[in-house]
């Protein structure tokens, strides 16, 4: 029975070694986090080597929230966490994962490299009890271990290109023309307004190349102020052009948001995107300006209004993991924010009439960063202590 934990290697001479290509595999965490090298990423912390499988996958659940693996060749299990592509995350990790090698003694296995330190044969039945207790006290600590869920604060900055749902709005000019004599005509020139939100949540980590996270936030937006600018044509006549105005719209959202990565390819992970919730759009007075040589009419002065709508977003993109916690991403989304309009004009010919932009909707790109809180991770192996 206790031959099973003597074949577990945690080797004690700190080594790394070419994994393939530029990758690097460093053996051993009692000096893992003041490891340093000249080379460049991505690095593999080799843990252990195991007979038996079960075992191997044992420690591979204990760790499940850090990008593990385990490799068989040669009837030996390997477990690694990794890839890591920077010298402060291989630190960080390392010292989170360092008392994990403080109840295990280090015993010869074939799948020592070399530069490592062998134990004489001698001592490997003398040590066997010991690690029987140690060793399995270190798999069987604290199950904190096993979740894989964090809170997170996101940023996100968005360059928007607003949806025209026309080339131009129509208002009703009080004559009794036929149509369109009776309507004048406001074009709508290009809007592009500057989004910003900030997002609070969890996030689950998954040690799988497929699906490796996803999470759920609380999110709020702002679209800043913007004006929607044009000119006027009166009576749907372009000799009648007389007029250009300014109108902004800007908008508060309230949404529940989602986000699914969809692979992992070393620290690159494409995703897509969810959010549904509430969006207070809000247009601000209207103001208008005769053109050169035209004398100036009395102005509609459209008034501000608040409306209450529905708003949803769907997007893709690709997360960058650039240490731990920190996560920067860059992709698109298209969101619509619900109807937009004016509140009622002044005067006899104005006073019932609105501005009604129709939906406002946007294509959106976006690039963002978000902050992962670590778990507590002093708590984490508390039984090898």
């Amino acid at each position: 029975m206790n031959f099973k934990w003597s074949t577990f290697l945690v080797a004690s001479a700190l080594v790394a070694v070419p994994l393939s290509g530029n990758a690097n595999i460093i053996y051993g965490l009692e000096h893992c986090s003041h490891f340093n090298t000249s080379q460049s990423g991505p690095f593999f912390v080799q843990l252990g080597s195991f007979r038996s499988e079960h075992l191997a996958k044992q420690l591979t659940k204990k760790l499940a929230q850090y990008p593990v693996r385990t490799l068989a060749s040669k009837g030996y299990y390997t477990v690694r966490i990794g890839p890591f592509y920077s010298l402060t995350e291989v630190h960080s990790i390392c010292k989170s994962l360092s008392t994990i090698t403080h109840p295990i003694k280090r015993l010869q296995t074939s799948s020592s490299p070399k530069g490592t330190t062998h134990l004489k044969k001698s001592k490997n039945k003398s040590m066997q009890s010991l690690n029987t207790s140690t060793a399995a006290s270190a798999l069987g600590s604290s199950s904190s271990l096993a979740s894989s869920h964090h809170w997170y604060l996101g940023i996100d900055v968005g360059f928007m290109q607003t949806i025209m749902n026309n080339d131009a709005m129509t208002v009703p000019n009080g004559s009794d023309f036929p149509f369109p004599e009776n309507l004048d005509h406001y074009s709508l020139e290009r809007h592009q307004p500057i989004m910003l939100d900030v997002q609070a949540g969890h996030r689950w980590n998954r040690s799988q190349q497929w699906i490796p996270s996803f999470a759920v936030a609380l999110r709020y937006e702002h679209v800043f102020s913007k004006n929607i600018q044009g000119l006027v044509t009166q009576y749907s006549d372009p000799e009648f052009t007389d007029y250009s105005y300014q109108w902004g719209i800007e908008a508060d959202v309230i949404s529940l948001y989602s986000k699914l990565d969809l692979v992992r390819m070393g620290p690159l992970m494409p995703y897509v995107d969810l959010g549904v919730g509430l969006s207070i759009n809000r247009s601000q007075p209207y103001n208008e300006t005769a053109l050169p040589d035209i004398t100036p009419r009395y102005s509609p002065n459209y008034a501000s209004k608040t409306n209450y709508q529905f708003t949803y977003n769907l997007g893709a993109g690709l997360d960058f993991l650039l240490s731990r916690n920190f996560l920067i991403s860059a992709g698109y989304s298209y969101q619509s924010f619900g109807k937009v309009s004016s509140g009622f004009g002044e005067g006899p010919n104005w006073g019932d009439t609105q501005l009604h932009f129709g939906t406002f909707k946007t294509n959106m790109g976006l690039i963002g960063v978000s902050y992962q809180f670590d778990n507590s991770q002093e708590r984490h192996f508390t039984g090898s202590k």
